[in-house]
């Protein structure tokens, strides 16, 4: 058997441990540069949103404190004692802004200037005038509303109201302040029948105001 013998300067030797240790060194690198760049990596995008229709009303400021009804003519007399037709809700004629007239409502919705479709404004209760008990309730049908657009006098919106309300917003006259339109004030009245014989007490409810596109019904 031949034997072959390597002999290594020592020059040579501390070479190539020099060279092993760059490999080494190199490799390790190669193995950890996925990670690295991984755990550095950044990407950018965008977002981006149109918004084609926007709708928007508001209620002045004693309609959205609510609708309170009267006995006689002191609006600070809110104490129904007996039934009768057509109880005035307090703010009825109480605005004096237009010096051609006096008795304007202080009850309106505005059709917000950033709305831009034509739309419908419904209106509607939750339900009858109830006791806090519920135990006694004066019906829908004698809560009633009239409205004019961009017309507030003495005599315009019309009193006595003669819409009742109903508790939902199917498009029909019971509920439909207006319709197809993108500007202006919508002036109201409220009244009140209470039946003879009603039981004493405080009755609430709700009142919505809903604006919707015009090519849709009245569902908010």
């Amino acid at each position: 058997m031949t034997k072959i013998k390597i002999c290594v300067t020592k020059g040579t030797a501390k070479f190539l441990l020099i060279l092993f240790a760059l490999i080494g060194i190199s490799f390790s690198l190669l193995l950890m540069s996925p990670i690295q760049s991984a755990d550095s990596s950044q990407q950018v995008t965008t977002a981006n949103a149109t918004i084609q229709v926007n709708v928007a009303i508001g209620l002045s400021g004693n309609l959205s404190t609510g609708i309170v009804f009267i006995n006689g003519t002191n609006p600070n007399d809110v104490i129904l004692i007996k039934g009768g037709n057509d109880y005035n809700a307090s703010y009825n004629f109480n605005g004096t802004n237009n010096p051609t007239f006096n008795n304007e409502t202080l009850y309106w919705v505005t059709i917000e200037s950033t709305t831009n479709v034509p739309i419908d404004v419904c209106t509607r209760t939750n339900a009858n005038l109830t006791t806090s008990d519920g135990q006694y309730f004066i019906p829908n049908l004698g809560l009633t509303w009239n409205a004019t657009r961009n017309i507030n006098n003495g005599t315009h919106p019309p009193y006595p109201p003669t819409v009742w309300f109903t508790e939902d917003f199917t498009w029909d006259t019971n509920n439909l302040v207006t319709n197809n339109t993108q500007t202006g004030i919508l002036y109201l009245r409220f009244a009140l029948d209470i039946p003879s014989n009603q039981q004493a007490g405080t009755y609430n409810n709700t009142v919505y105001f809903c604006g919707k596109d015009s090519s849709y019904t009245c569902t908010c």
